[in-house]
């Protein structure tokens, strides 16, 4: 007869595999995370059954009501045989999404539900895993008090012609440069931008003909340069036919963003908002665009600076890991550009938005990467070039002598402060 657990709380687990019971939670969600590794974590949904195979002992796990401290009612847990376990997952290939994630190389297996209910699931522990890792899940959330990441930002009322802007010019030559897809987050971008008019130079690329809203653009940042532009390499083609045009020559500091959405099934998905508007607060909105702009103008060392919570891999583990189908890509470019390839040192700001100092991307200007260089979009996510420049980005700027720096939102109250090393 099984043993059980009731898990409530943090507890530890050694290597092996287990069933676990979210019995009595039929509406709600249960997060299982490992405290000391933000990688290994799953969110389980109430009244369900799964078979859990850790490779490696949790030491310090937690099991907690989605944006609570703690699971109201546990987890059951019971140790099964590593048999069990192998048989269980020859069965679960055979429905798609019964095979899910935990962390790596350990698999989570769904028991008894039918195939939208395991879509959803799947959807779930995807997002559940990503914003955990990104610092941005229901749990982690709880104590930023970031009142944009559920409202938005308003866009300001248009300034009447002549009326002074309420803030200094800033003395730095400053662009932005915006590339657009998904027009559906445009009005959010807007309003972020709208507040710093006058301050920099846009320039905007689009992948396709969007005459009202480049009609709406000009009139509200006059001087906008706006090109449409192929979809090739999503942001990251147009951004380098850009740097390889020398359209970024001369500028002490430029922003790099571009609209993120992710859809899921037409719908954007959780993580997409939080961590376009995570980024958006990171760079440019609540006066992120002024210490950004400080921190270039007042030190000549800075090369590059992201959002703190986007850069991967996390502390202590080896890029090997988030290169994997780009390798040879990465590899190439590494060679071109003259750099020691070495791979598993390598970090990057995951969704290739940050600021930069043209001079400091001098190396990666002279591969002369331009759109054409990109395939047409395919939807594919792995094996492609700007996949591989977004994880080359880090090592260029360091291999021109300059430093990488992470920038964070304020919590809360709390008083805000300019990019870190990193």
């Amino acid at each position: 007869m099984a043993r059980w657990q009731r898990v409530e709380g943090s507890f530890s687990l050694p290597s092996g595999s287990y069933r676990l019971e979210t019995e009595g939670l039929a509406t709600e969600e249960i997060d299982l995370v490992d405290l000391d590794d933000v990688e290994r974590g799953c969110r389980l949904a109430g009244g369900s059954a799964y078979l859990l195979q850790l490779k490696r002992p949790l030491t310090k796990g937690l099991a907690r009501a989605a944006g609570m401290s703690v699971a109201k009612n546990g987890v059951k847990i019971s140790r099964i045989s590593a048999l069990n376990f192998r048989l269980a997952r020859a069965s679960a290939l055979l429905r798609r999404h019964a095979q899910q994630n935990f962390g790596g190389g350990e698999k989570l297996l769904i028991k008894s539900r039918d195939a939208p209910a395991l879509a959803r699931m799947a959807h779930e522990n995807v997002e559940f895993r990503a914003l955990r890792i990104y610092g941005l899940d229901d749990n982690s959330l709880e104590d930023s008090g970031w009142p944009w990441m559920e409202s938005s930002w308003a866009i300001p009322a248009p300034r009447a012609l002549g009326e002074p802007l309420p803030f200094p010019l800033s003395p730095s030559r400053v662009c932005i440069y915006l590339h657009m897809h998904y027009w559906q987050v445009w009005p959010e971008i807007e309003a972020v931008l709208g507040e710093l008019a006058g301050q920099f130079d846009l320039v905007l690329t689009s992948s396709s003909e969007r005459a009202a809203e480049f009609e709406r653009i000009r009139a509200t940042l006059p001087g906008a340069k706006i090109i449409v532009t192929a979809n090739r390499g999503r942001d990251v083609g147009p951004f380098m036919q850009l740097l390889q045009d020398g359209v970024f020559d001369g500028y002490d500091a430029v922003c790099k963003i571009h609209g993120k959405l992710s859809l899921k099934n037409g719908v954007q998905s959780r993580s997409g908002l939080r961590i376009r508007r995570y980024i958006l607060a990171s760079l440019l909105a609540d006066g992120a665009f002024h210490r950004q702009v400080s921190a270039f103008a007042g030190d000549a060392r800075l090369g590059l600076v992201g959002p703190r919570n986007l850069i991967l891999p996390p502390a202590g583990r080896t890029g090997l890991r988030y290169v994997k189908s780009e390798l040879p890509k990465l590899k190439g470019l590494y060679e071109r550009g003259g750099l020691a390839a070495r791979p598993e040192e390598l970090r990057f700001f995951a969704g290739t938005m940050f600021w930069f100092r043209p001079a400091a991307l001098k190396g990666l200007k002279d591969l002369q990467i331009g759109i054409g260089d990109f395939d047409l979009e395919n939807g594919a996510k792995r094996n492609t070039l700007q996949h591989a420049l977004e994880r080359a980005f880090c090592a260029f700027v360091e291999h021109e002598g300059y430093r990488i720096a992470a920038a964070h939102p304020p919590a809360g109250d709390g008083a805000a402060t300019g990019p870190e090393y990193i």
